[in-house]
């Protein structure tokens, strides 16, 4: 016990060391209360949605990575991208969601050889009000209107 309280002490006085490596931070929202005392310290860089044509073809990537497959072409997929917003979370979120309804219908078909299709989940769902939609945008009359 002895040593072990020593050692203890040893420690405290030595200079503490400070992180040497960078911290990266992403956020949608830099100018929130909580990170308003680290922006002085931070080195910021803005970044837009990409085009469109390239997170279609991003999407079509990891459809077929996933092997799953869209045989209505880059239609479907270019809408997502327009009703997103451009927003590559929101995509990818909401072909999760097409694909387990995909998934799950392919199944009760007993349909499970080659790549399940997400044409049909993804235009339906699309379609609906925005229903799998992640992070819905809507103007404050689309708000009050579906409200009320």
């Amino acid at each position: 016990l002895i040593r072990a309280d020593s050692n203890a002490q040893q420690k405290s006085k030595k200079r503490k060391e400070y992180l040497k490596r960078p911290l990266i931070f992403i956020c949608n929202h830099k100018y929130a209360p909580a990170l308003r005392p680290l922006l002085p310290f931070c080195r910021q860089f803005d970044v837009g949605p990409p085009h469109n044509t390239r997170l279609v073809a991003r999407l079509r990537a990891v459809l077929a990575a996933e092997n799953i497959a869209s045989f209505a072409g880059n239609a479907v997929l270019n809408n997502l991208v327009l009703a997103s917003g451009g927003d590559i979370r929101s995509c990818l979120y909401t072909m999760q969601f097409a694909s387990t309804r995909a998934r799950s219908k392919a199944f009760q078909e007993s349909n499970s050889s080659g790549p399940v299709d997400i044409s049909g989940a993804l235009a339906e769902t699309l379609s609906g009000n925005g229903q799998g939609m992640k992070d819905q945008r809507n103007d404050l009359a689309g708000t009050v209107t579906e409200v009320f």
